[in-house]
């Protein structure tokens, strides 16, 4: 295991010092009128040969050779290298073995920065790996940084409709659960204690009860004197023609004469 992952990341580490040392032969060679100086066609020579030396590595690599590869590249703070080779892990399965290197198209992106794409065949697929780097000078040299490492293999159509129903599938089942979680936590809500409808409640039960109390009892008209009786009748009298008009039509009430009948006008229990 061990000797595998010293293949794949020796040539890797020795041919990015290769293309220091030729950059830093070649910079002051370089020419101005050219599009391409010197330490341009150095650094895309030396990329085509690392990105076909990455891609031939890395087939028949297994996820325990790939882990602690990407130890060992965390280790030495390539970060590239553990994010593409962790994306590695995960599509190799879906790639099969490496048949042919079909092609490497190289280019310079930025004033100290170039890509390769190399388009290899593998067994169940296409794919296209990315290789990126860039220079930099650190204390009078050249170096070489690793920027990108990356994989997109060639699904057919069918594949990506399978792909693109299965997360509509996962994402409507995390949907419609989080929805039974908040509809059972809602329906939780009627055991918990509510302060607040109990104090609605008894303040309901006191008004009832200061409304009751505020009935006054009927007058027991047996107790009563004939001038009584009559004060009582013609006060009835005068608060109902106060309330409805004295001149509203069938309100002219006349007590002519108050006659006494037992027995009939009874307190209520």
């Amino acid at each position: 295991m061990n000797d595998k992952i010293k293949r794949i990341i020796l040539p890797v580490l020795l041919l990015m010092l290769s293309i220091s040392v030729m950059t830093g032969c070649s910079g002051s060679k370089a020419s101005e009128e050219a599009e391409l100086s010197d330490t341009d066609i150095s650094m895309i020579s030396g990329l085509e040969e690392l990105s076909r030396q990455m891609v031939t590595s890395l087939d028949g690599l297994d996820d325990d050779e790939t882990d602690e590869f990407i130890a060992q590249a965390e280790d030495l703070g390539e970060t590239a290298l553990v994010n593409g080779y962790t994306t590695w892990k995960s599509t190799k399965d879906d790639l099969g073995s490496l048949l042919e290197i079909k092609d490497i198209e190289t280019e310079k992106t930025g004033d100290r920065s170039y890509r390769a794409v190399v388009s290899a065949a593998y067994e169940k697929r296409d794919c296209e790996i990315t290789v990126g780097i860039s220079r930099e000078a650190q204390a009078g040299q050249m170096v070489v940084n690793l920027d990108e490492l990356s994989f997109s293999p060639e699904y057919s159509v069918g594949e990506l409709m399978g792909q693109a129903f299965t997360n509509m599938v996962v994402g409507m089942g995390t949907v419609f659960i989080v929805l039974i979680f908040i509809a059972v936590i809602i329906g939780l809500f009627r055991y918990l204690p509510n302060p607040e409808a109990k104090k609605a409640a008894e303040k309901k039960e006191d008004e009832a009860a200061a409304l009751s109390s505020s009935v006054e009892e009927p007058i027991a008209c047996d107790s009563l004197s004939e001038d009584e009786l009559t004060a009582v009748i013609a006060a009835a009298i005068a608060a109902y023609e106060a309330e409805n008009g004295k001149t509203k039509a069938g309100n002219g009430l006349i007590v002519r004469s108050i006659k006494r009948v037992p027995n009939v006008i009874k307190k209520r229990s």
